[in-house]
C-alpha cells in the first residue's frame, strides 16, 4: 500500500477492534497499574469501538484526513478509562497532523505520529514512565522526520512499540513486581500491529504476549483512590485548562484532560472524592455524562 486513504483508515479501524477483542481478556488479566481493576482490555476495546462506529455512521468517507477526524471524535466522546482516554488522544493526534489530506503516504504518518505523542502526553497531568506514553514516545523517536514508504514507517512504529513494551517492567516497579508487562501499552502494541498488518497487507491476528499476574502471593496494596470519575466538559476556556488540571492532581492520580479539537475535554481521575471532582468541572465548564466506577 501506497497511502492510507479513508477506506484505509476504515480497515485499520476494524483491525483494531478485532485485535482488541481477542485480546481484551489477556490484557485485563495484566492491568496492575494505575488500579488493578481488571479492566483494561474492556476500555480500550470500548474506545476503539465508539471510534470505528463513528467512522461507520458517517457512511463512506474517501479521504484520509477526514476518515481519522470521525475516529477521533467518536473515541474522544466515548472514552473509557486512563488508557481510553489516552487512546483517543492518540487518534485525535495523528487526525490533527492529516487534516485535509485526502490520502497520508509514508512521512505523513510519520510526523502524525510524533504530533500524536504530543498531544497524548500534553492530556497527562503526571506522565508515567512504563505506560502507554512511554511506548508511544518511543515509536515518535523510531519513525522521526524521514522519508521512508509507508509500509516501512508503519513496520518500525510497531517493532518499536513491542521493544518498549517489553521495557516497561523495568520502568515501572509495581508491574517487575507482578511479572508483567504494562496492559495499556499492550493494547497500544495491538493498535500499531493492526495498522502494519493493514498497510502490509500480512495477517492481523494479534500475537499473544500478555503474561497473566501470578495466582498466589502477597496481596498488593490496596488503591489510594477508590474510585474512577469521567466525564465530558464543555464550555471551558483553554488559559484555565493547567489550573484545573492542578486541582484534578491534588485530589488524586492518572488525570487526564483530553480534547477532542473543538472545544471540548474528557476527564479522567482516580480519587477518593467524587464531589470535589466534578465540582472542579463545574468551576470551570459544563460537565456532562458523568460516569463513576
Amino acid at each position: 500500500m501506497r497511502a492510507l486513504d479513508g477506506a484505509a483508515v476504515m480497515a485499520w479501524a476494524s483491525a483494531c477492534v478485532h485485535s482488541l477483542e481477542v485480546l481484551r481478556p489477556a490484557i485485563n488479566d495484566i492491568n496492575v497499574y494505575p488500579v488493578a481493576d481488571s479492566d483494561t482490555g474492556s476500555n480500550l476495546l470500548y474506545t476503539m469501538t465508539a471510534a470505528r462506529d463513528a467512522l461507520l455512521d458517517g457512511g463512506a468517507v474517501p479521504e484520509a484526513g477526514q476518515a481519522l477526524a470521525a475516529l477521533a471524535r467518536g473515541a474522544v466522546r466515548q472514552a473509557r478509562g486512563n488508557s481510553g482516554v489516552i487512546l483517543s488522544q492518540v487518534l485525535r493526534g495523528l487526525a490533527e497532523s492529516a487534516r485535509g489530506a485526502a490520502e497520508v503516504e509514508g512521512p505523513g504518518l510519520a510526523a502524525a505520529l510524533v504530533h500524536a505523542d504530543r498531544v497524548a502526553t500534553e492530556a497527562v497531568a503526571r506522565p508515567v514512565a512504563g505506560t502507554m506514553l512511554t511506548v508511544l514516545s518511543a515509536v515518535a523517536a523510531a519513525v522521526g522526520d524521514g522519508q521512508r514508504g509507508l509500509a516501512d514507517v508503519a513496520t518500525v512504529a510497531a517493532k518499536a512499540a513491542s521493544t518498549a513494551l517489553e521495557q516497561t517492567p523495568q520502568q515501572l516497579p509495581v508491574l517487575a513486581s507482578a511479572g508483567v508487562v504494562d496492559a495499556g501499552a499492550r493494547g497500544l502494541v495491538a493498535v500499531l500491529d493492526a495498522l502494519a498488518a493493514v498497510v502490509t497487507g500480512t495477517a492481523a491476528e494479534p500475537r499473544h504476549s500478555c503474561e497473566a499476574p501470578p495466582a498466589a502471593g502477597e496481596p498488593g496494596e490496596p488503591a489510594p483512590y477508590a474510585w474512577e470519575v469521567m466525564y465530558l466538559l464543555e464550555g471551558v476556556a483553554e488559559p484555565r485548562l493547567p489550573a484545573f488540571r492542578r486541582v484534578l492532581s491534588g485530589l488524586g492520580d492518572s488525570v487526564t484532560v483530553a480534547g477532542d479539537g473543538s472545544g471540548g475535554y474528557a476527564v479522567h481521575v482516580h480519587c477518593a472524592d467524587i464531589g470535589a471532582a466534578i465540582e472542579a468541572g463545574l468551576g470551570v465548564g459544563r460537565p456532562r455524562a458523568i460516569r463513576v466506577e
